[in-house]
């Protein structure tokens, strides 16, 4: 399999009995700025990437944002 992983953010503020996430991350989620994460996807070496962030399909205000913001800019 020829494809880049980028991660797009840290944490997450629900806190699921069965997710390691909030607590190996905090439960305040840090995004990584859409011009960095496009840098990223600039530089690797395949012509396919694959995003691996479950926040990009939250419902809360700031996560439909920043998934507008970086969905607008790769398109």
């Amino acid at each position: 399999l020829r494809t880049g992983v980028i991660q797009i953010s840290r944490g997450c503020r629900y806190g699921c009995g069965y997710c390691i996430i909030p607590r190996t991350y905090g439960q305040t989620i840090r995004y990584r700025p859409v011009a960095e994460v496009l840098a990223d996807i600039e530089s690797l070496p395949y012509s396919r990437y694959y995003i691996a962030d479950e926040s990009l399909v939250f419902t809360h205000v700031t996560d439909r944002a920043y998934a507008n913001e970086l969905l607008d800019t790769l398109a």
